[in-house]
Protein backbone atom coordinates (compact mmCIF):
# COMPACT_ATOMS: atom_id res chain seq x y z
CA UNK A 1 0.00 0.00 0.00
CA UNK A 2 3.22 2.43 0.66
CA UNK A 3 4.29 1.78 -2.63
CA UNK A 4 0.60 2.48 -3.94
CA UNK A 5 0.02 5.55 -2.02
CA UNK A 6 3.15 6.68 -2.36
CA UNK A 7 2.38 6.67 -6.37
CA UNK A 8 -0.67 8.16 -6.15
CA UNK A 9 0.97 11.29 -4.04
CA UNK A 10 3.27 11.50 -6.99
CA UNK A 11 0.99 12.00 -9.33
CA UNK A 12 -1.01 14.33 -7.37
CA UNK A 13 1.85 16.50 -6.66
CA UNK A 14 2.61 16.42 -10.90
CA UNK A 15 -0.70 17.01 -11.91
CA UNK A 16 -0.70 20.18 -9.02
CA UNK A 17 2.33 21.03 -10.73
CA UNK A 18 1.07 21.02 -14.08
CA UNK A 19 -1.82 23.07 -13.16
CA UNK A 20 0.19 25.51 -11.35
CA UNK A 21 2.37 25.90 -14.59
CA UNK A 22 -0.69 26.30 -16.68
CA UNK A 23 -2.59 29.07 -14.62
CA UNK A 24 0.90 30.72 -14.59
CA UNK A 25 1.33 30.49 -18.48
CA UNK A 26 -2.54 31.34 -18.60
CA UNK A 27 -1.69 34.28 -16.19
CA UNK A 28 1.25 36.03 -18.09
CA UNK A 29 -0.49 35.05 -21.30
CA UNK A 30 -3.56 37.06 -19.85
CA UNK A 31 -1.33 40.22 -18.69
CA UNK A 32 0.20 40.59 -21.90
CA UNK A 33 -2.71 40.75 -23.91
CA UNK A 34 -4.04 43.42 -21.11
CA UNK A 35 -1.35 45.61 -20.93
CA UNK A 36 0.23 44.36 -24.66
CA UNK A 37 1.66 47.66 -26.69
CA UNK A 38 -0.30 46.93 -29.52
CA UNK A 39 -3.06 47.46 -27.52
CA UNK A 40 -2.00 50.22 -25.75
CA UNK A 41 -0.97 51.92 -29.11
CA UNK A 42 -4.11 51.09 -30.85
CA UNK A 43 -6.53 53.07 -27.90
CA UNK A 44 -4.10 56.09 -28.37
CA UNK A 45 -4.52 56.39 -31.87
CA UNK A 46 -8.62 55.71 -31.40
CA UNK A 47 -8.83 58.64 -28.90
CA UNK A 48 -7.18 60.76 -31.31
CA UNK A 49 -9.41 60.47 -34.07
CA UNK A 50 -12.07 60.75 -31.74
CA UNK A 51 -10.93 64.06 -30.55
CA UNK A 52 -10.25 64.80 -34.34
CA UNK A 53 -14.22 64.34 -35.25
CA UNK A 54 -14.95 65.61 -32.04
CA UNK A 55 -13.46 69.35 -33.31
CA UNK A 56 -14.60 68.43 -36.57
CA UNK A 57 -17.87 68.42 -35.10
CA UNK A 58 -17.27 71.68 -33.56
CA UNK A 59 -16.36 73.56 -36.39
CA UNK A 60 -19.41 72.56 -38.60
CA UNK A 61 -21.83 73.14 -35.67
CA UNK A 62 -20.27 76.63 -35.24
CA UNK A 63 -20.72 76.52 -39.39
CA UNK A 64 -24.01 75.28 -39.19
CA UNK A 65 -25.40 78.05 -36.77
CA UNK A 66 -23.40 80.94 -38.71
CA UNK A 67 -25.54 79.38 -41.50
CA UNK A 68 -28.44 79.87 -39.66
CA UNK A 69 -28.52 82.80 -38.87
CA UNK A 70 -27.76 84.49 -41.72
CA UNK A 71 -31.05 82.18 -43.53
CA UNK A 72 -32.93 83.81 -40.72
CA UNK A 73 -31.19 87.49 -41.21
CA UNK A 74 -32.17 86.75 -45.35
CA UNK A 75 -35.59 85.24 -44.35
CA UNK A 76 -36.48 88.63 -42.82
CA UNK A 77 -34.96 90.73 -45.48
CA UNK A 78 -37.01 89.22 -47.79
CA UNK A 79 -40.22 89.41 -46.26
CA UNK A 80 -39.42 93.27 -44.81
CA UNK A 81 -38.86 93.34 -49.12
CA UNK A 82 -42.21 91.44 -49.96
CA UNK A 83 -43.88 93.90 -48.03
CA UNK A 84 -42.78 96.77 -49.61
CA UNK A 85 -43.20 95.23 -53.01
CA UNK A 86 -46.89 94.68 -51.84
CA UNK A 87 -47.54 98.19 -50.78
CA UNK A 88 -45.62 99.56 -53.88
CA UNK A 89 -47.77 97.14 -56.27
CA UNK A 90 -50.65 98.42 -54.59
CA UNK A 91 -49.43 102.53 -55.00
CA UNK A 92 -49.13 101.62 -58.67
CA UNK A 93 -52.36 99.96 -59.08
CA UNK A 94 -54.20 102.85 -58.02
CA UNK A 95 -51.94 105.83 -59.40
CA UNK A 96 -53.43 103.60 -63.20
CA UNK A 97 -56.54 103.74 -61.95
CA UNK A 98 -56.47 107.59 -61.64
CA UNK A 99 -54.17 108.41 -64.29
CA UNK A 100 -57.09 105.82 -66.78
CA UNK A 101 -60.04 108.08 -65.04
CA UNK A 102 -58.06 111.23 -65.55
CA UNK A 103 -57.62 110.79 -69.07
CA UNK A 104 -61.33 110.00 -69.78
CA UNK A 105 -62.28 113.54 -68.53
Amino acid sequence: MNNNTSSKDTNIVQRVKQMEAQLTHLSNSLAGSVESTELHQYKTDLLHRLRNIRDVMKVEHTESERTRNQLDQVTLERDTLLKQVSKLSYRIHHLQQNVTIQDSN
